[in-house]
């Protein structure tokens, strides 16, 4: 029997009978249903996977593809779309729990019907799309795309309003304000010639191909380096990772290591003769794929990190050079002053060794008018990890690093 298909109240009778006697772990209640708790279709398919084994004698099954959420094949939530109320009823030690799910506004909501005729509650919201994630190596400065925006002027419209970057741009254009001394622009009217010379001079390889005379083209260019503070001690040491691979590495000595509630701390490497520039690098495997996504996350740590007590201990990582280059699809079709945005790319880069750093990240865009203490041992970086670099508190680069780009740079 199908369990969805609007299954109001009237017919809870009817649904009671086919699913009585369903099995609910503890850790249901103590996971999935918060009280106003935000989480994803992918989060709570990850717990529902644990009864399902105790769901599928009774014909019933939770699955997700992709941002579908669906129940014995029938479509519960599709991405931002419609769906009728789901009314699911479940039974267990706990006793009977009624769930409506409901979409409104681009979420989920699961609402719990007590079943002694008390009031309704509001069980947890959930978003409507699962967050792609990804365990390469890569950059994430959406500072670059609201840089590029703010050159063209005027007010604009991205083609997703929905996506990170349209969500944090007005933060991203504050935030330019304390990037001025690292940061480069330029704008030419009707050609590319001086752009890519700018691109070039920079020492960044993203060009742009010709425009009209009367469309627009930008570039911008954020270069954030250092040497390790000497109070480090950096001296170079292969590391062994956690996959058995060795790569080259870097002991450093004195580093501060916050506590914030991740997996594993965070250590914070300083620069000599700048006190407003600070390395951080955590250990992750995995983070969000979509631009801006990562720089979110290293925001929020970041304001973590100010109101946390660091210890002092030793600290040994790897050395890498990664370099990754594309489009900024999230502005390709945007309106602007100048027109609509044709053009729209960024070459990012990041160097790490015994003397230091270098990151960098470049955009270029054009328009087309179509309209008018020690620790005893050292805290190991011994797999993938996140660095950001903070700049007079401003997270404005961000990078994930995996095994394939752990290598010693030529220069910084």
């Amino acid at each position: 029997e199908a369990l969805m298909k609007a299954i109001k109240k009237e017919k809870k009778k009817e649904l009671d009978n086919k699913v009585n006697s369903l099995l609910i772990p503890e850790k249901m209640n103590n996971e999935i249903f918060k009280l106003n708790e935000k989480i994803t279709i992918g989060q709570i398919l990850k717990n529902l996977s644990d009864i399902n084994k105790n769901l599928k004698k009774f014909g019933v099954e939770f699955r997700s593809d992709g941002d579908t959420l669906t129940i014995n094949g029938n479509i519960l939530l599709e991405g931002h779309g419609h769906m009728d109320s789901v009314d699911v009823t479940l039974s267990g030690s706990n006793g009977t729990q009624s769930f409506e799910f409901q979409e409104k506004d681009g979420k989920l909501t699961i609402i719990s019907h007590n079943m002694d005729g008390s009031e309704d509650k509001l069980v947890a919201t959930l978003e409507s799309k699962e967050i792609q994630t990804t365990t390469k190596s890569k950059t994430d400065v959406p500072h670059i795309a609201a840089s590029i925006l703010d050159l063209f002027g005027g007010e604009y419209t991205l083609e997703n309003q929905n996506s990170d970057l349209a969500k944090n741009l007005p933060q991203l254009q504050e935030d330019l304000k304390h990037l001025r001394d690292v940061m480069k622009s330029k704008k030419q009217m009707g050609g590319v010639n001086e752009i890519n010379k700018f691109l070039k001079e920079e020492g960044v390889s993203i060009k742009l191909e010709s425009i009209g005379e009367k469309d627009i083209a930008v570039a911008s260019v954020l270069t954030l380096k250092g040497d390790w503070a000497t109070s480090h001690h950096p001296a170079n040491r292969d590391i062994a990772l956690k996959n058995g691979k060795e790569v080259p590495g870097v002991d450093l000595k004195n580093i501060k290591s916050y506590e914030i509630g991740l997996a594993n701390p965070v250590v914070q490497l300083d620069v000599q003769g700048n006190s407003n520039r600070k390395v951080y690098i955590t250990k992750m495997a995995s983070v969000p794929s979509e631009l801006g996504g990562l720089n979110a996350l290293t925001r929020k740590w970041t304001k973590l990190i100010e109101k946390t007590s660091p210890t002092t201990q030793n600290a040994h990582i790897p050395q890498f050079d990664f370099k990754e280059s594309g489009d900024i699809k999230e502005l390709l079709g945007a309106k602007v002053e100048g027109g609509i945005i044709a053009q729209a790319k960024y070459e990012n880069s990041v160097k790490f060794n015994k003397k230091g750093f270098t990151a960098k990240a470049a955009g270029a865009g054009s328009t087309f008018r179509s309209l008018s203490m020690y620790g005893e041992d050292p805290i190991k970086v011994d797999g993938p990890f996140v660095m950001w670099v903070v700049e007079n508190g401003v997270p404005a680069f961000s990078a994930h690093i995996s095994e394939e780009n752990m290598n010693e740079p030529t220069y910084i």
